[in-house]
């Protein structure tokens, strides 16, 4: 295979019929020639025979690379390791509980080139509902920091139809170069990984983007809600926030919702109000 331009990254741990759904989708597309991508997944000690299936998917794909430490690293190590051996000018985190839809990674490649960009992540959607699933973080720390902007809103909600900057995204799908990822440290083994990587990228002077013109079917958590208690190693904030209390971390929501043509203000207990209240056609909800 010739070098490719990205390298994606799946961290497994069991699961094998998300992760053979998120592969199904990415070699389809590898087939229609919408990107040159080689795929490297690290198992991180899959016991539900995910080693035997990636093995002869491997075999059968010269784009499927498997990384197998026989231990779980754990999300970040698993994507620091995968991140070293890449042959891709580009890096995709992409969780395995995904499903990429037609032209997102051309869409976020093409976001990315076109500023002063350094993390570009899709519109995440519940392939259940078809809701959002993750449109960007936005902080307020009277309600516990970051949060997603629009969860659980449905796709076609205004607020989410255009690119936006955010001081963070979530790492089950976002694209940063090599380089930049390398530059930064990669990823911190500890909680909010994926806040942390965006935060450093920023400090660079780069933004962060999330942009409708990429969609990635995402459940959510599968790994985390599937395992058995104690089989993944836990992680706290502790560091994260020793590392950005004070400094960089904006309260930032207020803005967006002003934006959009929604007043909010704080109620007791830390509860956002919102009037109007962000809903859209056809259905309710709430944030």
């Amino acid at each position: 295979m010739l070098k490719p331009d990205v390298s994606i990254i799946i961290p497994v741990f069991n699961q094998q019929e998300y992760t053979l759904s998120c592969l199904k989708a990415l070699f389809e597309q590898q087939q229609q020639g919408t990107a040159a991508f080689e795929i490297i997944v690290i198992d991180n000690g899959s016991t539900d025979g995910t080693a035997a299936t990636l093995s002869e998917l491997a075999r059968r794909s010269e784009c499927l690379k498997v990384i197998s430490p026989q231990v779980n690293l754990g999300y970040s190590r698993a994507n620091n390791l995968a991140a070293q051996s890449a042959r891709g000018d580009y890096l995709v985190l992409l969780n395995n509980d995904t499903i990429p839809q037609s032209d997102w990674l051309a869409a976020l490649l093409r976001v990315l080139n076109s500023g002063k960009n350094g993390i570009v992540a899709p519109k995440l959607l519940y392939p259940e509902t078809g809701c959002i699933n993750h449109f960007g973080y936005v902080h307020r720390q009277s309600v516990g920091g970051f949060y997603p902007l629009y969860h659980n809103l449905p796709a076609d909600f205004p607020g989410v139809q255009r690119t936006r900057e955010f001081q963070a995204v979530l790492g089950a799908c976002m694209l940063i170069a090599k380089h930049i990822f390398l530059e930064v440290g990669m990823l911190g083994d500890f909680g909010l990984e994926d806040i942390d990587l965006c935060l450093k990228v920023r400090e660079l002077g780069l933004k962060v983007l999330c942009t409708p013109q990429a969609r990635v079917l995402h459940h959510g958590s599968v790994t985390l809600r599937k395992s058995p208690p104690g089989s993944i190693e836990a992680k706290t904030a502790d560091e994260f926030l020793r590392r950005w209390t004070g400094r960089f971390m904006a309260d930032d929501d207020l803005a967006y919702y002003l934006q959009d043509g929604i007043r909010v203000w704080t109620a007791s207990a830390g509860v956002l109000e919102m009037k109007p209240a962000p809903v859209w056609h056809p259905h309710s909800h709430s944030i």
